[in-house]
């Protein structure tokens, strides 16, 4: 593996990257504003269904599907769904109901507030037939997508998060996986022997690799695996922010 390290940091730098406490608190305000936005989906629109799903149909083979407000706890997987494109549902009693807008190969995905005391989680299960790309644009707290049996166009994360865990599939060309939010931990999970390049260009407290750690991590940073340039099936990792802990482990 080649790693590829920027010129040494400034002491201010350093102490900006690292996973250390400036990192922590830019975290907690992106939470903090990302789950109390909520508030603007409450109005007329609301719908009482707590469970949205719509038909599969002759296609799409590729679609787009983006979560577009914030959460305690989002799961997402990838599942044979006979006969549809997708389904999304939160809890009984919960402080959301789901409200989804855009076209068939664009689903994007509002939660309203129910104006109930409950849990404000979501789940969305995503056909297994069609190609997907995901934007998660929504902060959250903890965040798992599972996305391994299904296939898999590019991930973005936008929103802050406190944990996210993110299980992938073999890949088809080069896969971008982004998150842009901030996190203080990261796990992604590709299959074995698929080459993972991870660029840190926001800095990290730690970056594993396959078991392989590495302490306070510059911005900048490109840890590039063998076998990475003469493959065409592989995954590009980016943390754009700020991460206390990115781990990348095999399935």
């Amino acid at each position: 593996m080649s790693v590829d390290v920027p010129p040494a940091p400034s002491r201010l730098q350093t102490w900006l990257t690292g996973g250390g406490i400036a990192l922590l608190v830019v975290i907690g305000l992106v939470l903090v504003a990302a789950l109390f936005d909520t508030h603007t989906e409450s109005g007329s629109a609301r719908r009482p269904d707590r469970i949205v799903s719509a038909p599969l149909g002759g296609g799409p083979s590729e679609a787009t599907f983006e979560l577009l407000t914030g959460a305690t706890a989002v799961t997402v997987r990838t599942a044979d769904l006979p006969g549809l494109l997708y389904r999304v549902e939160t809890p009984e009693g919960g402080s959301h109901t789901p409200y989804v807008t855009g076209e068939r190969d664009s689903v994007q995905v509002h939660l309203l507030s129910t104006g109930a005391n409950g849990p404000s989680t979501v789940s969305v299960a995503l056909s297994r037939a069609v190609t997907w790309h995901l934007r998660m644009v929504g902060g959250v707290t903890d965040e798992v997508l599972d996305l391994a049996t299904g296939r898999v166009g590019g991930v973005d994360l936008v929103g802050g998060a406190a944990s996210i865990e993110l299980s992938l599939p073999r890949p088809h060309g080069t896969v971008p996986v982004r998150m842009s939010g901030g996190a203080n931990r990261w796990v992604v999970r590709p299959p074995a022997d698929v080459p993972v390049r991870v660029s840190v260009d926001g800095g990290a407290g730690s970056v594993t690799v396959d078991g392989a750690a590495r302490g306070g991590t510059a911005a900048g940073t490109v840890l590039t695996p063998d076998g990475w340039d003469a493959a065409t099936d592989r995954y590009a990792v980016e943390a754009q922010a700020g991460v206390a802990a990115l781990t990348i482990e095999r399935l």
